[in-house]
């Protein structure tokens, strides 16, 4: 009879093999994620196909580290680049942000007042024209002063063709602005050296105009109008009210001295300008004159002291 040992029993190979396998693997997993961290993109919605493609197979290699979990960062999105955020800083939606345009251009304003008071006029003249340029254009009044401030200027840096035009632009804005009135008048009396007949009736004409918003009086305005036929033209009178707009002792004392001294100025000049205008007429005519033998000496001009026309007469 055969006598079979029996052999001490061993713990089972596969159960061993299982968990050896399965420790091995972890530790396996382990060096593989510290070697090949893995980013979690679960919570980027942002991300895009490609941009998950190129991470996974970048076509050229990348000359920064691998980012791990903790040195990543979020770049802001594509929508919104810096250059907007400056645009957003230079210009401002007037239709929704008026209080803060009206607030700079006052400041702006309130700056150049302080450089005027000190004579510093050119930079004076560039904070009316920042605040010009931030003032809603709605806001007619604000600007006709921002206007009148840069005609101040102007003025007294002696350019008063300028000088005329802004004021041109705030009496656009604003008729009744006395300010304005004003300094176009006086921007028309230095024009030119001398200035002309024409540009003193019309610094005449806008002092007169002062005075007549002072006292309120009532104007009539004449219109011719043409009906198509001949001799049958009408015109047409109307009456209106000024508004009494008082002035200021210093300007009514500009204004009335202007309308009282203006006249005979005006008259003087036109008489210059006329003697101007026939003595190059005269040149004129001796350069086609001459060409016959004659000259303008041949010919007498006189003046009618009733009408002031002239009249022509040969003399031998």
């Amino acid at each position: 009879m055969a006598v079979i040992e029996e052999l001490p029993q061993e713990p089972p190979t596969i159960s061993t093999t299982a968990t050896t396998t399965k420790e091995h693997l972890k530790r396996s997993n382990d060096d593989n994620k510290a070697a090949h961290p893995v980013v979690n993109t679960s919570n980027n919605i942002d991300a895009t196909p490609s941009e998950k493609a190129s991470s996974a197979t970048p076509s050229e290699p990348s000359t920064t580290p691998t980012p791990t979990q903790s040195n990543i960062t979020e770049e802001p999105p594509l929508s919104s680049p810096t250059v907007v955020i400056v645009d957003q800083d230079l210009f401002y939606d007037a239709a929704e942000d008026q209080a803060h345009l009206l607030a700079k251009a006052t400041e702006y304003k309130n700056q150049g007042n302080r450089y005027f008071g000190v004579a510093d006029y050119d930079k004076a003249l560039t904070s009316y024209q920042d605040a010009a340029t931030l003032c809603p254009s709605d806001e007619h009044k604000q600007r006709a002063v921002y206007a009148a401030n840069m005609a101040a200027c102007y003025l007294k840096l002696n350019q008063a063709k300028e000088a005329k035009t802004q004021c041109d632009i705030a009496l656009d804005l604003d008729p009744l602005y006395i300010k304005a009135k004003l300094r176009r008048a006086q921007a028309n009396e230095r024009l030119s050296s001398p200035p002309s007949s024409s540009a003193l009736s019309d610094a005449l004409k806008d002092y007169q105009d002062l005075l007549d918003q002072h006292n309120g009086i009532k104007k009539e305005q004449h219109k011719k109008e043409e009906d198509g036929k001949e001799n049958d033209n009408r015109t047409t009178t109307t009456t209106i009210t000024v508004p009494r707009v008082p002035l200021d002792k210093a300007t009514l004392l500009t204004c009335q001295r202007a309308v009282r001294d203006l006249p005979p100025r005006i008259k003087m000049q036109m008489e210059k300008e006329k003697e101007e205008m026939m003595g190059k007429l005269k040149e004129l005519g001796n350069t086609v004159l001459g060409k016959f033998g004659l000259s303008t000496d041949n010919f007498q001009f006189q003046q009618d002291p009733t009408s002031g026309n002239y009249s022509m007469n040969f003399v031998n």
